[in-house]
């Protein structure tokens, strides 16, 4: 059937239709250049053809123009019933080597699926100190990828603070590299293994420390380090300068749950991993989650869980379990992370160099008035404050700004739900 008869498009929009291709034969009968999509797009928009049109004079031109017009995706989304969103999974691809100029360098998905196993991993909290937003301060995994990908140091004189062990596996790995290791300062008395490996390495480990403010213009130029009493807050007397060029932070690890929300998946707080994990026996169908995303600590726990959601799928799809066991793993237990907001002096009075949500700036004092002007709801907060509402949708702010919602207003964390996570 000709597109152009179709109902859904008005005549207006079928003249704006015939006459834009009329101009794409022009084009190629002259011998210049194929015309991309996003070129189309652009159009329709200055010229105000409607969103009805874009469709059909796509199809129509690539029936009338024998594939001239290069196909891609960038920019472009069709929306979807909601019984065909059930059906599908959308990603993106990123392709890095282009040997055209036209062609795309990202390519958009849709994978329908009978059934999903989510391994989505997990992201990286940063820490919550005065002036913790000064450039040159990174977490410690962005810090371990540059390593790894780009073979680039965040700096030579490094200081690391960290309320987990995996912080220690970036130390080691960077010192290896060339970095010089100043200091790795630990609120807990007893890290994991991890940390006496750095220990041995030679590294110097602060344990019962933690970063208490940061200095220098217009970049990093000094950490403070101060030991912390019975109560959590640091020992004023006793604190101390370091000059470095660069601080690496850890704050723990949230599960990443947000493609488990959107499917209709529940979260439950855990306050023993300080995260909110999948609700246990609550899942929609043919549906799962394993891995970090699933709570998992080592590399055993994620093959383990990994390996009993695949045979609970295999079996709702009527196939039979797989036979081969998961590998056997030794590793040591890391010791329990300790949130950010663990800390009792992070609480003190209009914290306004504290920043939560490093995006749109929000503070803990943000959070704390929010919560005086009675917006204690945590949509209502977001409203308020902006937080969770960048680019990356609260992934490395949302937890934090619960907890200090739920401190200011009273209530326990897991009486708050995380707000709607929704794609990039």
């Amino acid at each position: 059937m000709d597109v152009l008869t179709s109902n859904n498009l008005r005549e207006v929009d079928k003249q704006r239709v015939i006459k834009l291709v009329a101009w794409f034969k022009k084009r190629k009968q002259e011998g210049k250049q194929p015309i991309t999509q996003k070129e189309i797009l652009q159009m329709v928009s200055m010229y105000g053809y409607t969103e009805h049109s874009f469709p059909a004079l796509i199809n129509y031109a690539r029936l009338t123009l024998d594939e001239w017009i290069v196909s891609s995706n960038e920019g472009l989304f069709y929306a979807e019933t909601e019984k065909e969103k059930k059906d599908f999974i959308e990603y993106l691809e990123r392709i890095t080597i282009a040997p055209d100029p036209l062609l795309p360098r990202e390519r958009l998905w849709k994978v329908r699926a009978r059934a999903v196993l989510l391994a989505t991993g997990r992201i990286e909290r940063p820490l919550l100190f005065p002036d913790n937003d000064r450039p040159g301060i990174l977490l410690a995994q962005a810090a371990r990828a540059f390593l790894a990908r780009q073979a680039v140091l965040p700096g030579r004189q490094l200081v690391l603070a960290t309320h987990d062990d995996s912080a220690y596996a970036a130390a080691l790995e960077l010192a290896q590299a060339g970095a010089q290791i100043l200091a790795i300062a630990d609120p807990r008395p007893q890290p994991g293994l991890l940390c006496e490996q750095a220990r041995s390495f030679g590294l110097p480990v602060l344990t019962g420390w933690s970063v208490t403010g940061s200095e220098g213009r217009p970049g990093l130029r000094a950490v403070r380090l101060a030991p912390l009493d019975g109560q959590g807050r640091p020992v004023a007397a006793r604190e101390r300068s370091v000059p470095c060029d660069a601080l690496l932070v850890s704050g723990g690890w949230t599960p990443a749950l947000a493609l488990w929300a959107q499917a209709g998946g529940e979260l439950v707080w855990e306050e023993a991993r300080a995260a909110f994990l999948p609700l246990p026996g609550q899942r929609p169908a043919r549906l799962a989650v394993a891995g970090a995303a699933a709570g998992a600590t080592t590399l055993a726990e994620a093959l383990a869980g990994a390996d009993r959601e695949v045979d609970r799928l295999l079996a709702e799809l009527g196939f039979s379990p797989a036979a081969e066991p998961a590998p056997a793993i030794a590793e040591a237990q890391p010791a329990p992370a300790l949130a950010p907001w663990a800390l009792a002096w992070v609480f003190r009075p209009q914290a306004k160099d504290v920043f939560v949500d490093f995006q749109n700036d929000v503070t803990v004092a943000d959070l704390e008035l929010a919560a005086r002007e009675g917006y204690l709801a945590p949509d209502h907060a977001k409203r308020y404050t902006t937080l969770g509402m960048a680019t990356d949708q609260g992934k490395t702010a949302g937890p934090s700004g619960l907890a200090l919602l739920a401190a200011a207003s009273g209530r326990p964390i897991a009486a708050l739900a995380p707000t709607t996570m929704r794609p990039p």
